[in-house]
């Protein structure tokens, strides 16, 4: 009877965008700087550069993701949280700001070297607009639900810039 040989080789299936991205960061960190090209990393990394590009159209769009993907992790780690929606919006600030700084610390080497020579963050760089965007949706939520408790006073002249001054605030803390 003849016995039939297994493969060896994997099925070449689609990569995920986490894998992806963790991928790059790896690459970064070992190389202090970007790859040489999408196709080099993508042979490096043993991936199609189709995977790739079903990401991100370059490194500078797989950065913004990944600096989202900070952001979107800390807020849904909060949402999932049952207490989360019964703190006060200061408390729901403070959760924010404390379960970023974890994410961001789980990813130090990443977020130094992302940062490195950026000395203040009023211009903002390309890889954190997402990033930003997110953030001030995120505290616009708060705002709004401090106003309908009383806890955020309604001020006409200086509502719309809170955001702002929140971002303020959180380049600081980066």
């Amino acid at each position: 009877m003849e016995t039939t040989k297994k493969s060896t080789r994997k099925t070449a299936g689609k990569i995920s965008a986490e894998k992806i991205q963790e991928t790059y960061i790896n690459a970064l960190l070992i190389n202090g700087r970007r790859p040489a090209s999408v196709y080099k990393f993508c042979v490096d990394a043993g991936m199609k550069e189709d995977d790739f590009y079903s990401v991100a159209g370059s490194f500078e769009g797989l950065e913004r993701l990944i600096w989202n993907s900070f952001i979107e992790t800390t807020i849904a780690r909060l949402k999932a949280d049952k207490t989360f929606s019964s703190f006060t919006g200061r408390e729901k600030m403070l959760a924010f700001y404390y379960t970023l700084l974890e994410e961001l610390k789980a990813n130090r080497s990443f977020i130094l070297l992302s940062l490195h020579g950026i000395n203040k963050l009023e211009i903002i760089p390309d890889f954190l607009k997402s990033f930003k965007a997110t953030f001030e949706q995120f505290v616009n939520e708060i705002l709004t639900g401090g106003k309908e408790s009383g806890e955020v006073a309604n001020r006409p002249f200086i509502d719309k810039s809170y955001p702002h001054l929140f971002w303020l605030h959180i380049s600081f803390i980066l």
